[in-house]
C-alpha cells in the first residue's frame, strides 16, 4: 500500500505543477501579444497551435 500513497501523492504534485506551469504560460502569453506579438511568432516559441493559443487567451 506504501507504493500507491506514494504514487497517488506524487501525481498530485505533478498535476499541481502541472497548473502551475500552464498559469504561468498564459500569464507569458497574455502579456507577449500585448506587446504585440502575432499567432505565428507565440506558436513557433510556445509550440501550440493557433487553436491552443487562442483557447489560451480565452
Amino acid at each position: 500500500m506504501d507504493d500507491v500513497w506514494t504514487a497517488a501523492a506524487r501525481a498530485e504534485g505533478l498535476r499541481w505543477e502541472m497548473g502551475q506551469a500552464e498559469d504561468g504560460l498564459v500569464r507569458a502569453v497574455r502579456s507577449t501579444t500585448a506587446a504585440g506579438a502575432g499567432l505565428p511568432d507565440l506558436a513557433i516559441a510556445s509550440g501550440l497551435s493557433f487553436d491552443a493559443i487562442e483557447r489560451l487567451l480565452e
